[in-house]
């Protein structure tokens, strides 16, 4: 009875469904601890391992002899070691929230509208406070034109020794003073000076003669432009600080012009006879080549351009609804809290 007993009470046991399905539990928690703690130790392998096979400008596949070149990467990363590479991309690394925040507060108590594009050249990043807003460019387009020109002087179409005779046509008694000298004859080299250095409107008048409309829509585009055409221009056309921007970039790395050619409106530019906006707002010893454009009838004030700061940068600033004054001094003090962001961070 005894064992009877006993094998009553083991088969009840092993017959209880609770304890089989606890059974039934505890194997597949081992399991799952067994898979888990192999992934982990994969995982820990593939970590170690890509860091001994990251090596110059190659890297090996896990559990392969094949090699791939980085030749889609920038050049001068490729070639970095991991060590320079993972140091070279901290100094890439560039935060600008404070900075738009700082400006929005100062805009918050600026009369007038205004549209504003910054990028660190550098690293490429940027931010924009109403940098989609369309305004008036005025006088910064006279970069575009002087563009033009120089694309026919490359092609060897057209020569800055050209002298070319100043109309009653051409007068215009706006900005600039080369309306004074009527009859005169000046060179292509001197108007496109005059047009980029004092923004005068007679130069631009005799340059805008030698474009036919295909080349100005050629360098429109070529800079980065919406397709507007000279006639529609001439009727009054609107671009954003961020399309602004674009020309400046594409001089900066000679897109559209040559080197030379980049470099030397650039330097021009550089020289203008205008330092209020943001020239005012960096030291005097610092480079700014900026081109300003002034539309007095609806109230707009802009100042674009690249400020050689450690870090160059592009900044485009819009405004409507300002005086000449109010425009000028409030792009003074962006432009002066942005070179402080930039030169302590």
């Amino acid at each position: 009875m005894e064992n009877s007993d006993n094998n009553i009470n083991n088969t009840g046991a092993s017959n209880n469904p609770h304890t089989l399905k606890t059974n039934k539990i505890d194997k597949f928690t081992k399991i799952v601890l067994v898979i888990l703690s192999l992934s982990i130790l994969f995982n820990i392998y593939l970590l170690f391992n890509s860091s001994s096979k990251i090596q110059g400008s190659n890297i090996q596949y896990f559990g392969e002899a094949q090699v791939m070149s980085l030749d889609l990467i920038d050049p001068g990363v490729a070639k970095l070691d991991l060590s320079e590479f993972l140091k070279t991309k901290q100094e890439y690394i560039a935060s600008y929230t404070p900075l738009r925040k700082e400006i929005e507060e100062m805009l918050a108590n600026t009369s007038g509208h205004f549209g504003i594009y910054f990028e660190d050249l550098y690293s490429h990043s940027w931010f924009g406070i109403n940098e989609r807003e369309k305004f008036n460019p005025a006088s910064l387009l006279k970069i575009t034109t002087v563009a033009s020109i120089l694309s026919l002087v490359e092609e060897k179409a057209l020569s800055l020794d050209t002298k070319v005779e100043l109309t009653e046509d051409d007068l215009d008694y706006g900005s600039g003073t080369l309306y004074k000298t009527k009859g005169s004859n000046v060179t292509v080299e001197e108007l496109i000076k005059r047009t980029l250095v004092e923004s005068d409107n007679v130069a631009t008048i005799t340059l805008l003669q030698l474009i036919s409309g295909e080349k100005w829509i050629e360098a429109r585009l070529g800079m980065g432009l919406p397709l507007v055409s000279i006639a529609e221009s001439a009727n009054g056309t609107s671009l954003n600080p961020e399309e602004i921007s674009n020309v400046f970039h594409s001089l900066y790395y000679a897109g559209y012009l040559s080197r030379a050619s980049s470099n030397w409106v650039l330097s021009l530019l550089s020289e203008t006879d205008f330092k209020e906006g943001i020239p005012a707002g960096v030291p005097d010893e610092i480079k700014v080549a900026h081109k300003i454009g002034i539309w007095a009838k609806d109230g707009e004030v802009h100042d674009c351009g690249i400020v050689y700061a450690k870090r160059p940068y592009i900044l485009c600033i819009m405004s409507l609804g300002v005086t000449q004054q109010g425009g000028n001094e409030a792009t003074k003090e962006i432009s002066q809290i942005i070179y402080n962001y930039v030169s302590t961070h």
